[in-house]
């Protein structure tokens, strides 16, 4: 919905680095579970959730710009709503993060 939204309503070239990074990052993800069908020995799997997390950085940090300059291309509330959904998604990864990676890392040290 909000990539229809940014080609629809605000189509200039702020909408190219959410779209790059997000087309990055899906093909690595992809490659990834193209990987896994065929082994279970990934390590670059919590690389990948690092460089996700970092993409949602570069997108909060491009919504927080608009907003700061005060952006005629967008609409405030699309802008707004999309600087909300990026940072539920970013808190989403980095509980996966923390649970997953940190979290396994203390367990195995205590054992």
């Amino acid at each position: 919905m909000f990539y229809w939204l940014n080609c629809n309503i605000g189509y200039d070239g702020d909408i190219y680095v959410t779209i790059v990074l997000n087309g990055f990052i899906h093909s690595v993800m992809y490659t990834y579970y193209f990987v896994s069908m065929h082994t279970d020995k990934i390590w670059w799997k919590k690389h990948l959730t690092k460089c996700q997390l970092i993409q949602f950085i570069c997108m909060l940090s491009q919504a927080g710009f608009l907003l700061h300059t005060k952006c005629k291309t967008f609409p405030k509330r699309v802008t707004e709503l999309y600087l909300f959904y990026i940072f539920s998604l970013f808190v989403l990864f980095m509980q996966f993060y923390i649970r997953s990676y940190r979290g396994a890392a203390k367990k195995a040290k205590k054992a």
